[in-house]
This record gives structure tokens, C-alpha cells and sequence, in this order.
């Protein structure tokens, strides 16, 4: 990344700001997913595996979050929540 970006949070400590969640994990190892679609059925399962992963490595303080590329988060946000 070439610096950081103030996505809409949906869940989390930022709920409902614009936050970098890029710089909040620091050099700490993250996992970022950039979908277009919250209904699709494989960006879902992609994501529950990748919470799933998270947890598992929390020693390592790994962190992970999804972007989602929407022009109007009016609309994404209720499905997100």
C-alpha cells in the first residue's frame, strides 16, 4: 500500500468512521480482501475462513478486514451489519 486509506468501518472499534485499518495494524501480519459484492456466496466463504485463520493466529497479533468497493454505503452497510 502507498499509504493509508480512510475506508467506511461497518463493525469494530471504528464502527460507523472512516478509519485506516491499514495503519491501525502497523507492521503486525494482516489480511485484506477488496470485493465488489457482499451477496456473493464465495467472497462470504472466503472471508468466515479468513476470520476463521485470524483467530487462530492471535498470538502473532494478525489482523484481517475486507473492503468492500460500493459507491454508496448507504446501501452496502445494512447488508454488511
Amino acid at each position: 500500500m502507498p499509504g493509508p486509506f480512510h475506508p467506511f468501518n461497518v463493525n469494530g472499534e471504528d464502527a460507523g468512521k472512516e478509519a485506516c485499518l491499514y495503519c491501525k495494524h502497523g507492521d503486525n501480519p494482516v489480511a485484506v480482501v477488496f470485493a465488489r459484492n457482499p451477496d456473493c456466496p464465495a467472497t462470504r466463504k472466503l472471508i468466515k475462513a479468513l476470520d476463521a485463520e485470524t483467530a487462530k493466529h492471535q498470538k502473532e497479533e494478525m489482523g484481517s478486514f475486507a473492503v468492500f468497493l460500493a459507491g454508496d454505503k448507504d446501501k452496502v452497510e445494512p447488508k454488511l451489519k
